[in-house]
């Protein structure tokens, strides 16, 4: 069990060192045993890593530091770094062939509620 949380404090330093992402799990364990053994833990640090924003369909606005795109560049780099960060290699899949499908065919997902939740009488 000790590698176990040595393993998770050595990767979790390496993410903060880089300003990488971290789990909120391995977080709260290892600043939970800091307060614990009487440690003081590191002031918190925000790193704002640019913004990503789309408009609609072939639109998106990007700003990475000097790195300014928008139009269909932006909307093609938007949808690039969103699929980067899905968790998992068929999400990844299912989400782009998806996005490419309505792409082409120009149609939209069916957003229908066609069930009506039964009511409920007053007493």
């Amino acid at each position: 069990m000790e590698g176990y949380h040595f393993a998770y404090r050595k990767r979790l330093h390496f993410c903060r060192c880089f300003g990488l992402p971290t789990p909120s799990h391995v977080e709260d364990e290892v600043d939970i045993a800091a307060r614990v053994a009487g440690q003081s833990l590191p002031p918190f640090r925000y790193r704002h890593q640019g913004t990503l924003a789309t408009i609609g369909r072939r639109a998106a606005v990007v700003e990475l530091g000097h790195i300014q795109l928008k139009g269909f560049v932006g909307w093609m780099f938007w949808s690039a770094v969103h699929i980067y960060f899905l968790i998992g290699i068929k999400n990844r899949f299912v989400v782009a062939i998806t996005w490419l499908w309505s792409y082409v065919t120009f149609k939209r997902g069916a957003r229908l509620i066609t069930e009506v939740p039964p009511t409920v009488p007053a007493e």
